[in-house]
């Protein structure tokens, strides 16, 4: 019997030492690769989800945020079961990666920042938390990447029914308390309508991912039909929680991500052409917000250009460098800051950056968030097929220019893109060493 780990993969590699590379990318993924996944792995893999799962699910919301003590226990759970489940056989090192050591040096400046932290203690548990979250990403991406998706599209349905089961039984839980568009939003399970819509959206975009690399009976279901109702259930659901703004971003995410994983001069032009565009939002931000608020009628965005506006004026009365210290900015300290609304955060990763942990974590911030895009380029061009972890860093991004994902307390869509960029990058990385294994060992031509 073939086994998940150097054997196997010899054995499937001495089968198949003729096929190339995205050919054997979809063999990887195909029923029969996902039979090599050790139990132990996938169970861990479950755990672990649904410790992310918990850091934003509105049952674990209170006085006392459950959700990260959830998370924490989860993270412990699920590195205990990869260790006991693999302890027969040889064990090593988890591998790190380049994008790990750019978080472990983010993780020890927000540590850091525990020194002129408004409260010390504050700052030290959150950064226990990001530290935790790290090493359940280190040793669940060891589960190939799409067994990983499977569990989030399946998730998601899950989650999708259960929320609208919530408009019957407890329609006062099931949409957001105070509508930003004049419209019920279905919040179902989560804390935020936008949460339950990015969640939606990153399994959407998933599933057309999966599509396109022709694998998505193996992903999903090898039964057509229930393709189509997963993907009817959470297109359903997205629509529901009015998220116009992860919708957008899901979309043009998951289309420059499709460009982005193309191989040669494609490729490169593709990043030559995200390069600019950066640049061109990062140059004419204001400009655009002025445009976008004149066409939906409403300049703040909701409020957020106030909170922008408060938190910059803030942050430049301290330390430029340095910052007011990690998670601090719904710390009663700064309460004095707001009128009648106080936000829990500034609606913006790389205000919040600045405000929490200075100039300098606003630049490990943004070195995290590019070593993640180029790990995913990488990974994608290796598997040759179109990169999951691409598309997800780009919505995280985009999401971050109006919300908090980077920079601030641990959610589902960051610690979600560090597991993913993770195992599809060692995902990559085995069938690439595999490959070249199967290739060194072919008989000389006479």
């Amino acid at each position: 019997m073939v086994t998940w780990g150097r054997k196997g993969m010899t054995a499937i590699s001495e089968k198949n030492m003729s096929a190339d590379l995205p050919h054997y990318s979809k063999l990887w993924a195909s029923n029969k690769m996902s039979a090599f996944i050790p139990k132990y792995e996938k169970t861990a893999a479950q755990i672990f989800l649904f410790g992310v799962l918990a850091l934003e699910l509105q049952f674990l919301n209170g006085a006392v945020n459950f959700g990260n003590l959830v998370m924490c226990a989860a993270s412990i759970c699920a590195i205990i079961c990869m260790l006991y489940g693999g302890r027969v056989e040889r064990w090593n090192f988890p591998r790190f990666l380049a994008v790990d050591y750019v978080y472990f040096v983010y993780v020890a400046w927000c540590i850091l920042s525990m020194a002129w932290s408004a409260s010390p203690t504050n700052t030290a548990v959150q950064s226990v938390y990001l530290a935790l979250l790290w090493v359940g990403c280190v040793y669940i991406s060891r589960v190939p990447i799409d067994y990983i998706v499977r569990i989030v599209i399946w998730s998601a349905f899950v989650l999708a029914l259960v929320s609208f089961a919530m408009i019957v039984v407890a329609p006062g839980l099931a949409f957001q308390p105070f509508s930003s568009t004049g419209f019920p939003e279905l919040r179902g399970v989560f804390k935020h309508q936008l949460r339950l819509g990015a969640y939606m959206s990153v399994a959407l975009v998933f599933m057309g991912i999966a599509f396109l690399n022709g694998n998505l009976r193996e992903v999903v279901s090898k039964r057509n039909y229930v393709c189509v109702i997963v993907g009817l259930v959470l297109a359903a659901c997205a629509a529901a929680a009015l998220a116009r703004s992860y919708s957008a971003y899901a979309l043009l995410a998951a289309a420059l991500g499709y460009f982005l994983s193309k191989r040669g001069a494609l490729g490169w032009a593709s990043v030559i052409a995200l390069i600019i565009l950066t640049v061109a939002i990062v140059w004419n931000s204001e400009a655009l917000f002025q445009w976008f608020g004149d066409e939906t009628g409403d300049p703040t965005l909701t409020g957020r250009t106030r909170i922008w506006e408060v938190t910059l004026q803030a942050y430049n009365e301290g330390s430029h460098l340095l910052g007011k210290g990690y998670g601090s900015f719904d710390l009663p300290a700064f309460d004095h800051m707001w009128n009648r609304y106080r936000p829990p955060h500034p609606h913006n990763s790389f205000i919040n950056a600045l405000f929490e942990t200075g100039m300098i974590g606003a630049f490990l911030t943004s070195a995290f968030l590019l070593a993640q895009l180029l790990s995913g380029i990488r990974s994608g061009r290796l598997l040759g097929r179109n990169s999951y972890a691409v598309c997800l860093v780009l919505m995280s991004f985009l999401a971050s220019l109006t919300g908090v994902n980077y920079a601030g307390k641990p959610v589902v869509l960051f610690a979600l893109t560090m597991l993913i960029v993770r195992s599809e990058a060692l995902t990559a990385s085995k069938v690439a060493s595999t490959l070249r294994r199967s290739r060194r060992s072919r008989p000389l031509p006479t």
